[in-house]
């Protein structure tokens, strides 16, 4: 059953992911702030041009002040983000089989740790171009790489955390687990490319790149920090059956 260590738990993931989004949003206003009188201005066209991309800068580049160690720091702490979610939903549900328990915990605990280190990796990549402003050699393949991993890995997460049978308040828990993992899949990298790419599509990069992600982002942490009367749901009821003492202490 959940402990008494839950909700502080839960409260580190929604500091880590507020860090997140607000650096990344610092980020994104750094290159995106010169759109606000148009998409199509010649200001906002100009840092449309691959060139300013500040995630995992590849050559050739040019730098915007403050962007990539931003961005950087963003990716850092969504990485410890990710650890840190994974670590609190494993002692926030509740596994039925008493023999499993252990197991399934330990395993939802550990699931997410490979897109964790993609994204710290990514993070450490991107704040050092931003310090040295120096390219990555490395940086395409990060780039498709943490998209792509981590965007499965989100899945398989909440995939998990619907799939357990839960009861009670570690209902709750795998009801946010569930949200927080579609919200940080949108908040990867390609799916920010389609849904930016909804209002305006550029010939390089979209307008809004990175605010998007960081909203999504702050919508996690908002998502897991409210309260759980908000997560409730009615227990299912068969018709005819006649409610257990059990039930009744629920």
């Amino acid at each position: 059953m959940p402990t008494r260590a839950e909700p502080a738990a839960r409260g580190l993931v929604v500091v880590a992911l507020l860090v997140s989004a607000f650096y990344g949003a610092r980020a994104g206003w750094a290159r995106w702030h010169v759109c606000v009188d148009g998409f199509d201005t010649a200001e906002c066209l100009r840092v449309q041009d691959h060139l300013y991309d500040y995630w995992v800068p590849t050559a050739p580049w040019t730098p915007i002040e403050g962007a990539a160690l931003n961005e950087g720091i963003s990716l850092l702490a969504l990485g410890l983000a990710i650890v840190l979610l994974g670590w609190w939903a494993g002692g926030a549900l509740t596994v039925r089989d008493g023999a499993w328990i252990g197991r399934k915990r330990l395993g939802v605990r550990l699931i997410g740790l490979p897109a964790a280190a993609s994204w710290i990796w990514a993070g450490v990549l991107t704040a050092r171009s931003g310090v040295t402003g120096e390219v990555n050699e490395l940086g395409s393949l990060v780039g498709v790489g943490v998209s792509a991993f981590g965007t499965a890995i989100s899945l398989v997460l909440a995939g998990l955390a619907w799939g357990v049978e839960q009861v009670g308040s570690a209902r709750v828990a795998a009801r946010r687990m569930v949200v927080a993992c579609v919200l940080l899949t949108l908040a990867h990298p390609l799916p920010e490319l389609v849904l930016t790419g909804l209002v305006y599509s550029s010939h390089d990069a979209n307008p809004g790149d990175g605010l998007v992600r960081s909203a999504m982002l702050a919508l996690c942490a908002i998502a897991l920090a409210l309260p759980a009367r908000t997560w409730r749901v009615s227990p299912r009821v068969t018709v005819g059956a006649v409610p257990s003492a059990a039930d009744d202490a629920r």
